[in-house]
C-alpha cells in the first residue's frame, strides 16, 4: 500500500490505541469492561507514555504529521491565488 492508496481512516487508524480519533481505537473496550475509570488520558491525542504498537513503533508521530500536513494542504488549496 503506498501513501496515494491511503484513506483517511487509514491514517487515523495508525494513531494511539487511546486516541479517541483512531477508529480502531480502545474506546468501546474501555467503557464496556472499565465503565466507572477516568478518562484523563483518553482524548484526541496519544495517552502519556503509552506503548501500544502504535506509539512504540512510531506510527503515531507519522500518523499525526501526516495528518497535520493533509490539513495544510487542504487549507492552500482552498486559498485564492493573489491577482493584480
Amino acid at each position: 500500500m503506498t501513501i496515494e492508496d491511503m484513506k483517511t481512516e487509514d491514517f487515523y487508524s495508525n494513531l494511539c490505541y487511546y486516541d479517541l480519533r483512531n477508529p480502531r481505537g480502545l474506546k468501546e473496550i474501555i467503557d464496556i469492561y472499565l465503565p466507572d475509570e477516568e478518562d484523563g488520558d483518553i482524548g484526541e491525542h496519544a495517552k502519556k507514555d503509552c506503548s501500544c504498537d502504535n506509539c512504540f513503533y512510531g506510527r503515531t508521530k507519522l500518523a499525526e504529521h501526516i495528518i497535520d500536513l493533509r490539513e495544510i494542504l487542504k487549507y492552500i488549496i482552498h486559498l485564492k491565488p493573489i491577482t493584480n
